[in-house]
């Protein structure tokens, strides 16, 4: 039964949610259920890929990474997936019609993640603002202007949240 493999799904990342983040889970409470658990399925994904580049540091990262979308765009295409996080996460994106191109940069930024920490070329930071723009439906040009270039560290993820919002 499909429906009960999705509601143990939600219930995986609605508990991922609440370990990793309090705070962010108190305040998705206030939410109505529908947009509720749309939020915890993007934190999900968006906290298991975080993790795979911030965390896992006795593992092969990339492979994790790659993994980690090739089984993302499986599940998206086929409207299922064995790991419970990206079956929410699918479901999510299929029932909204998150587009592909900002599930890629978000993609993109964790990869950038994996190597830089540091950008030292003002080329390699323009990509990785780029790609930050392109989450937060930003024109990266005009950004690109306001940045203070040596404080700032983009987190690009939250234009998933606001296809929701």
């Amino acid at each position: 039964m499909k429906e009960v493999f999705d509601l143990v799904s939600f219930d995986c990342s609605k508990l991922v949610t609440k370990r990793y983040s309090t705070s962010f889970s108190m305040g998705t409470s206030l939410l109505g259920s529908e947009i509720k658990r749309h939020i915890y399925n993007i934190y999900g994904f968006v906290r298991f890929a975080d993790e795979i580049v911030d965390t896992f540091h006795k593992f092969n990262k990339k492979d994790l990474l790659d993994r980690f979308e090739n089984d993302l765009f499986y599940a998206i295409e086929n409207q299922i997936s064995l790991n419970p996080i990206l079956n929410s996460f699918q479901h999510t994106v299929n029932k909204n019609n998150i587009e592909i191109e900002l599930i890629n940069s978000f993609i993109e930024s964790m990869r950038l993640d994996l190597h830089k920490s540091l950008y030292e070329t003002e080329t390699e930071y323009k990509k990785y603002v780029y790609e930050w723009c392109k989450l937060h439906n930003l024109d990266e040009t005009k950004e690109w202007k306001k940045i203070d270039k040596s404080i700032f560290k983009p987190c690009p993820k939250f234009n998933l949240f606001n296809k929701i919002l």
